[in-house]
């Protein structure tokens, strides 16, 4: 094989400007997700792993036990899904940081968590607290608010997972089951860059 490295520098100059313009997702992890870790912990509760919960939103609360920059969201839609949800993701205590992401349901296919590269990462700081919402702007009947939640988690919020820590969650506006807290954790993943 013949390489000509005379050519390779032009080549990596080239590129570089293509690499650094590019969207979040160019390095991003979407597998082995914080979220995955703690959802793994937390089916160790006996919670149930479902596709219901129809209310218009749904939320959790979390630290990094590291730093981190978000940089997809993974979502499953149920069989009949809305036409649009919001993904927002925000500092606590409300007013601090946030962004916020509207994305068409058909971006995630029912039956399997698929990630949506976002345009910019949002940096997750170590020991601070953040909340991660889903919810459903556009949509026809009740049954398109539901969303993959693990329930019977009552009492096991502060679960410590290797990368985040679950401090709890709130499902919440429209629909049919009235609001709850800390009872069902919703599936809403998010991939990582360093």
């Amino acid at each position: 094989m013949n390489f000509n490295l005379r050519h390779a520098g032009a080549v990596a100059a080239a590129l570089l400007p293509l690499l650094a313009s590019s969207p979040a997702a160019a390095f991003c992890n979407n597998t082995s997700t914080p979220f995955d870790g703690a959802w793994a912990i937390a089916t160790t509760y006996g919670g149930t792993d479902t596709q219901n919960y129809g209310v218009k939103k749904h939320a959790y609360q979390f630290t990094p036990l590291v730093d981190m920059k978000m940089c997809s969201i993974g979502y499953e839609s149920p069989p009949n899904a809305p036409a649009t949800y919001r993904f927002k993701i925000r500092e606590l205590p409300p007013g601090t940081a946030s962004q916020t992401w509207t994305i068409p349901a058909s971006a995630f296919p029912n039956g399997t968590t698929t990630f949506v590269a976002l345009p910019t990462t949002f940096p997750l700081l170590h020991g601070h607290k953040y909340e991660l919402r889903r919810t459903v702007i556009s949509y026809g009947s009740p049954v398109q608010l539901q969303g993959r939640t693990l329930d019977q988690m009552t009492g096991h919020f502060g679960l410590m997972a290797p990368s985040i820590q679950l401090l709890g969650t709130h499902l919440w506006g429209v629909g049919g089951p009235p609001s709850s807290s800390n009872a069902y954790l919703p599936d809403i993943n998010f991939g990582t860059s360093p």
